[in-house]
């Protein structure tokens, strides 16, 4: 799934988030088949951190603000938009920021 949660832009292109996406994708593919795997499962401890971190981010941003907005769900989290500039989500993708 590309363009998933909390991928959307409210200032650049839609289009690099899913290169960069498409990239780790590859390298994922990549090493399973050098590795011999036939599928992966995410860490749910990692998956909950990795969320817990972009809620935290958002709520430093207008999307999070106190107004209704389809950006946000009934509780409150925005499971839409992204955080960091495109350079900085490519650098997650990188594994070069924690």
């Amino acid at each position: 799934m590309l363009y998933g949660p909390n991928t959307n832009l409210g200032h650049n292109s839609i289009v690099f988030m899913m290169e960069s996406q498409l990239d780790y994708i590859i390298k994922i593919i990549s090493f399973m088949s050098n590795e011999g795997k036939k599928s992966f499962d995410t860490v749910s401890e990692v998956y909950e951190q990795h969320n817990d971190l972009m809620q935290k981010e958002l709520k430093k941003l207008v999307w999070s603000g106190s107004c209704t907005s389809w950006y946000k769900t009934a509780d409150g989290r925005n499971p839409n938009n992204c955080p960091y500039s495109c350079i900085g989500y490519w650098l997650r993708l990188q594994g070069r920021v924690d």
